[in-house]
């Protein structure tokens, strides 16, 4: 049976959110060499906060040796839920993301697209009804979104999209969203205007979501190839 690859990305600590789930899981997965199964090749990193490097980034995953499943993952600031991201915008907003203007207070300008020449919106292609319906049989609080945002976890979750279909590739990709943890108790002071959930899940309880999602994601692509 061939190895196949998956590829696990977060994202550091930004604006407010002194600390980022995403980036504390990634790195813990990393350190103890976590993997789907055997015969599963798994890569993370951290993307930068930066909308060039990360999409610099992204490409060079798929110069050499493509991955066959991509999963970013990222903080939703106010959710109390894992939020699978349906669908990835064609809109970048704020272009400087040290910004903490808020859409409804753009102005010209402030917007960009992810790609000239792109799709106004992009499908992610991971199994997300089978994710959820999973995470829910576990008593996971998981919900299927159709709105990933404007800021970097949208703009990540595109990018890989467009590559993958640019070089006609056949990775499955997409964006799952994340919420604070009772780990963060500490730090939603700093976020009090976004977050609005009295719920916080366990990081115990987190990370066997993730898992059993990336578990299924990679089932997903190893049964094709």
């Amino acid at each position: 049976m061939a190895v196949m690859r998956l590829l696990v990305t977060g994202f550091p600590a930004f604006l407010t959110a002194r600390r980022n789930p995403s980036e504390i899981l990634v790195r813990k997965l990393q350190t103890e060499n976590w993997r789907p199964f055997e015969n599963c090749r798994t890569d993370y990193a951290v993307l930068p906060m930066d909308y060039d490097e990360t999409r610099k980034i992204i490409q060079g995953f798929f110069d050499d040796d493509p991955p066959d499943v991509v999963v970013h993952l990222g903080l939703a600031v106010s959710s109390s839920a894992i939020r699978l991201e349906k669908f990835a915008k064609n809109l970048v907003f704020p272009k400087d993301p040290a910004q903490q203007t808020r859409i409804e207070e753009a102005e010209e300008g402030d917007c960009g697209d992810v790609a000239a020449d792109g799709a106004a919106r992009l499908k992610a292609t991971l199994p997300l009804e089978k994710v959820k319906q999973a995470l829910l049989q576990n008593d996971i609080p998981c919900v299927i979104s159709e709105d990933a945002g404007t800021y970097l976890c949208n703009f990540a979750s595109y990018v890989t999209a467009y590559e993958i279909r640019r070089r006609s590739g056949k990775s499955l990709s997409g964006f799952i969203h994340i919420p604070f943890t009772t780990a963060e108790r500490d730090i939603l002071q700093y976020c009090a205007m976004e977050k609005a959930s009295p719920y916080l899940m366990t990081p115990e309880t987190l990370e066997q979501g993730i898992k059993t999602a990336l578990q299924i994601c990679a089932a997903e692509m190893q049964a094709v190839v």
